[in-house]
């Protein structure tokens, strides 16, 4: 496995948190990359994390490429296009509620 798929696996274990709101399952690593599935506000499907060179990464959701990024934006970046909404605390609220109602 190549060192800057395991600087990835551990920068996103490091942010457990935002990780579990994603709703993340089916997760898959090699030596190039790190693939799992999301059900996020903003997005749900495949998420693709390719190593470009040592600490940049290509980051494809479904079959669309939403750049290249550093290591240490990465889970900013994933964030913002997976769960992420511009009134994300009303709408997590709302979202919160909804399940306690019924």
């Amino acid at each position: 496995m190549k060192d800057s798929i395991k600087k990835l696996s551990i920068r996103l274990l490091q942010e457990s948190v935002i990780i579990a709101s994603w709703g993340i399952t089916n997760i898959s690593i090699n030596d190039t990359s790190i693939c799992f599935e999301v059900s996020g506000f903003k997005f749900s499907g495949k998420v693709e994390i390719y190593s470009i060179c040592d600490e940049q990464y290509e980051i494809k959701l479904a079959e669309q490429i939403i750049g290249q990024h550093g290591l240490g934006t990465i889970v900013e970046v994933l964030d913002n296009a997976i769960e992420k909404t511009d009134d994300y605390q009303q709408y997590l609220k709302e979202w919160i509620m909804k399940r306690l109602n019924g």
